[in-house]
Parts: C-alpha cells; sequence; structure tokens
C-alpha cells in the first residue's frame, strides 16, 4: 500500500510504468497488481532477476551451503569476464557494498548468539532485524494472476533454486511474459559495465512503450 501511495504521490494517474531488481521485483508486481485493480492503467512491468520467490520454500543447510558457493563463484566469473581497467572498478563497487552491509552483518552475527539486546549495536541489531523481515516477507508473498505483461531481465546462468519451473511468472502473467537474458552472471546486471548492456534493452523496451502510449487508439 505504501508502495501504491508514493507512485501515486509522483505521479497522480498512469499509465505507470513500473521495475525493481528481485525483491524490488516483488514490490513493483505487487505495486502494479493494487494500481490495476485501482483501475490505472499499467504500461510497462520490468522485473530484474526477480523470481517468484514464494516457491523457493525453506532452504536446508546443505542449500544454504550451495547457494554462498554460487555466489563467490558468480562473482569471481563476472571479475573474470571483465577486462583490466573495469576489474578494479568491480573490486572497487563491491568493497564498497560489502562495507556498506557490515552493520547488518554484526547485527545477524550478534543475534544468532543471543545478543539481540545490546544497547551498543542497537543499530546494527534493527538493521539485520529489517533485513531478515524482508526476506520472510519476500518467500511469503504468493503473487496473484497479473492481466497485463511483464518484460523479465534473466543472467545467462543462474543460482540452482532459481532453475526451477515453479519460480517462473509464466502461469501468472496473462499478457506473457518478454525474457531478456543478459550476458552476465548473478548480481552483475547492475554493475558497470553489465548495465550497458541492460540499460540498452531497457531503453528499447522503454521506447517502444512509449510510442505504444502515445498512439491514439484507433
Amino acid at each position: 500500500v505504501r508502495c501504491v501511495l508514493e507512485t501515486e504521490r509522483l505521479q497522480p494517474e498512469g499509465p505507470y510504468m513500473l521495475g525493481g531488481y528481485c525483491m524490488g521485483g516483488t514490490l513493483a508486481y505487487e505495486t502494479a497488481q493494487q494500481l490495476h485493480r485501482n483501475g490505472d492503467k499499467i504500461a510497462l512491468v520490468a522485473l530484474f532477476e526477480t523470481y517468484n520467490f514464494s516457491k523457493i520454500g525453506k532452504k536446508s543447510i546443505f542449500k544454504q551451503l550451495h547457494f554462498y558457493y554460487q555466489k563467490i563463484l558468480f562473482h569471481f566469473l563476472n571479475f573474470y569476464i571483465l577486462d583490466t581497467s573495469n576489474k578494479w572498478r568491480f573490486i572497487k563497487e563491491k568493497s564498497l557494498v560489502a562495507y556498506g552491509r557490515k552493520d547488518v552483518w554484526l547485527g545477524s552475527v550478534l543475534c544468532k548468539f543471543g545478543f539481540c539486546s545490546n544497547g551498543q549495536n542497537r543499530n546494527s541489531i534493527l538493521l539485520s532485524t529489517l533485513w531478515d523481515t524482508n526476506d520472510h516477507a519476500v518467500i511469503t508473498y504468493e503473487p496473484k494472476e497479473f492481466p497485463g505483461s511483464v518484460i523479465q531481465f534473466i543472467p545467462k546462468n543462474d543460482y540452482a533454486h532459481h532453475k526451477s519451473p515453479d519460480l517462473n511468472w509464466d502461469s501468472l502473467v496473462q499478457g506473457g511474459v518478454e525474457k531478456h537474458v543478459i550476458d552476465v552472471y548473478p548480481a552483475g546486471m547492475l554493475v558497470e559495465p553489465f548495465v550497458k548492456s541492460t540499460a540498452e534493452i531497457l531503453n528499447g523496451c522503454l521506447h517502444r512503450t512509449y510510442k505504444t502510449i502515445s498512439t491514439p487508439n484507433e
């Protein structure tokens, strides 16, 4: 509801073009649903590495370890395919992301060892709690059928648990799913220089959408 209110505050009426990455894509999908139910027109919904996460289910310890192994591997593969100048940029960007999440990880460790009431690290614990709450929300969210269409951006290879047909949007999106495979591994399509390929495809989709909504119905 909050996302809908913020969307309407920025743009009082449709047609709307929405998009999001990972969990942000789930928010975009549900925002599109609610706006549509309110009678607004949805011109575009773009999902970047976003799947029907409710079908993943609870991961065993083995699956969690496998996930982290794949995560490290995919970061390495994205790094490997870059030229020298972009390798340094990639390291810098990933280092900044890791540094920005240090408080979340600290809070997670403290809570796992029973220090959730530690006043000295209150901010870290709050951030960790918020992170866990968001994760829980996205895997318990049950998407409904959407009468429009969706544009999905996916990497050329993906996590094992993302390859299940159950995680696809095809059965839910009545207007069809337009899929674009980006020549990159997970967590790379919004990072320089890979983001240029993503932006080029998205730009084409936006231009096509603008042309569609600006052409009067005959």
